[in-house]
């Protein structure tokens, strides 16, 4: 789930962000930039939380094959607690947008 970024982000904003207070912070910078996967995850709690930090716009499916269950990981985002908007930015909008597919 974004490599524990989703979790640390604010952490790490908080001390970096002083390095240059005239630009935008780290954690907007991040967060305008950087896609995260829910590869490695198949609980609702980081998936939440990152939906609060990212959006569900930064959100991509994976499943880090072959080390991560496809099915399991397709299973956890067909039944997660996301509107189905969300759910379908998660699941392939996101990359078709980014990827230009």
């Amino acid at each position: 789930m974004g490599e524990n970024l989703p979790f640390s982000l604010m952490r790490a904003d908080s001390v970096l962000s002083k390095a240059n207070p005239d630009s935008p912070s780290v954690a907007q910078t991040i967060r305008e930039q950087v896609h995260i996967t829910i590869c490695g995850y198949t609980t609702t709690p980081p998936l939440l939380c990152a939906l609060q930090v990212f959006g569900a716009d930064h959100i991509m499916f994976a499943s880090d094959y072959p080390f991560g269950d496809m099915l399991a990981h397709a299973t956890f985002l067909s039944d997660a607690p996301i509107s189905p908007v969300d759910r379908d930015k998660i699941a392939y909008r996101n990359a078709q947008r980014l990827f230009r597919l």
